[in-house]
């Protein structure tokens, strides 16, 4: 589902509905809430662009203004509970995400001081526990607990300097920028990060358009 939805957002920029559909059937079939909702938000993300007509730095300032403010505002949020509550309250279903995040409440604290706890802390304290679980289902806050705040937010100035050097060369962002974004908003739930079957189509989607 995950790819599926990364080749959907391609074929939206390129215009290949017939693609598009099929992708979409695929991903309805494959029932993942945040691919679904992910290629929702991309689509509308996608409808702002068509709005403008041209892309300018200050849009593309403003898709990475909003994706850290609610990363941080995730990772804050769940370090004080507050998704928690919120998911009791209207009685949504979690999938033992919240008690794969408790286990780690004590290892993290939202804070510019916060540095995180390392490479490869989060698979050691897994494997030390030995209860089947494998990788922790959030690449947000798997990342933040081993880099840090400061880590966070260089991880994804990276990338907007990319995108701001394809805007520079006055290359076609459009894709890049919704690949990003979908990419992104997946790491809030999921391990995708880690997928090589997702990372390789990822990865090439995103050369192909600086390439271009």
């Amino acid at each position: 589902s995950f790819v599926l939805g990364l080749f959907s957002i391609y074929y939206i920029n390129e215009k290949k509905w017939l693609k598009v559909i099929v992708s979409m059937i695929f991903i309805i079939w494959g029932g993942k809430r945040i691919v679904l909702l992910s290629v929702a938000l991309s689509i509308i993300l996608y409808a702002f662009i068509l709005l403008k007509n041209k892309i300018k730095k200050n849009d593309i300032r403003a898709v990475f203004g909003t994706l850290i403010i609610s990363i941080f505002s995730y990772i804050y949020a769940l370090r004080n509970w507050i998704i928690n509550s919120f998911l009791q309250q209207y009685e949504i279903i979690d999938y033992g995400r919240l008690s794969m995040y408790k286990m780690f409440e004590e290892d993290y604290y939202f804070s510019f001081g916060f540095v995180g706890q390392g490479l490869g802390y989060i698979l050691n304290k897994l494997d030390n526990i030995s209860i089947g679980i494998l990788n922790l289902h959030s690449d947000w806050l798997h990342i933040y607990i081993t880099i840090g705040l400061l880590g966070v937010f260089i991880y994804i100035y990276m990338y907007y300097r990319v995108i701001i050097k394809m805007y520079k060369k006055r290359k076609l962002v459009s894709t890049a920028i919704m690949v990003l974004f979908y990419t992104f908003f997946l790491y809030f739930t999921d391990n995708t990060a880690i997928y090589i079957i997702y990372l390789y189509p990822f990865n090439l989607i995103l050369y192909k358009q600086i390439r271009e």
